[in-house]
C-alpha cells in the first residue's frame, strides 16, 4: 500500500489539474513535460507508474465514473491490492481511498491491459 500512496503523493504534488477544452488523453510523457492535464491524463499517468512498479495488468483499471454530486464524467484508477479491497486514486482526492467509501462514484466503464467492461471494477473477473 505504501507504493500506491507514493504513486499518489507523487502526481499531487508535482501536476496540476486543468480540465481542457478538447477531451484528449496524453500519453504519461506529454503529461509529465506539459506539467498539468485533466482527470484522465492523472489516471494514465498513475496506470503505467503503477506498472512501472509492478502491479500485475489484471490488477489495474481505468475506471470512468459519473459523479452523481455535479453530474460530471470523471476517471480514476483504482488498483485492486488484495481479494478483498481495491482502492482509487484521483486527483480530485487528497489521498488513496478505498474504493466502497466513495459511493458518489458510478462506475460507467473500466479499461484495462487486456480488454474493458461495464461490470463492477472491485470484482475479480470479467463479465
Amino acid at each position: 500500500m505504501e507504493v500506491v500512496n507514493e504513486i499518489h503523493s507523487y502526481y499531487k504534488e508535482r501536476y496540476t489539474y486543468r480540465k481542457e477544452d478538447k477531451d484528449f488523453w496524453d500519453t504519461p510523457e506529454e503529461f509529465e513535460d506539459k506539467g498539468y492535464g485533466d482527470c484522465e491524463d492523472f489516471a494514465i499517468a498513475m496506470w503505467n507508474e503503477a506498472r512501472m512498479c509492478g502491479f500485475d495488468d489484471d490488477d489495474l483499471r481505468l475506471v470512468a465514473v459519473k459523479d452523481k454530486r455535479n453530474k460530471e464524467g470523471h476517471m480514476v484508477l483504482a488498483i485492486r491490492i488484495s481479494n478483498k479491497k481495491t482502492v482509487i486514486l484521483d486527483q480530485r482526492l487528497n489521498k488513496v481511498a478505498d474504493i466502497k467509501m466513495l459511493s458518489h462514484y458510478r462506475t460507467l466503464y473500466w479499461l484495462r491491459q487486456t480488454g474493458w467492461g461495464r461490470n463492477n471494477p472491485r470484482k475479480n473477473k470479467d463479465e
